[in-house]
């Protein structure tokens, strides 16, 4: 099973593709960011083998971000 962590600033899109991929057996998103500092924070914790992160969010944007995951 692969563990996503889903890094989103707008709750409905964070919603839906949460959803989506959890439709699929083989995903399991184990927690959801609103920004880039949250999303440091939860990938620390959480430990995901994927990050679906958004480019253009608060708080350091994706691109800032990937470096430090």
């Amino acid at each position: 099973m692969t563990r996503i962590l889903v890094v989103e600033d707008f709750q409905s899109q964070r919603s839906l593709i949460a959803t989506l991929l959890g439709k699929n057996p083989e995903f399991m998103v184990v927690s959801e960011a609103v920004d880039g500092l949250e999303a440091v924070v939860q990938a620390q914790q959480m430990k995901p083998d994927v990050i679906l992160l958004d480019i253009s969010i608060p708080q350091l944007d994706g691109l800032g971000r990937t470096p430090n995951m």
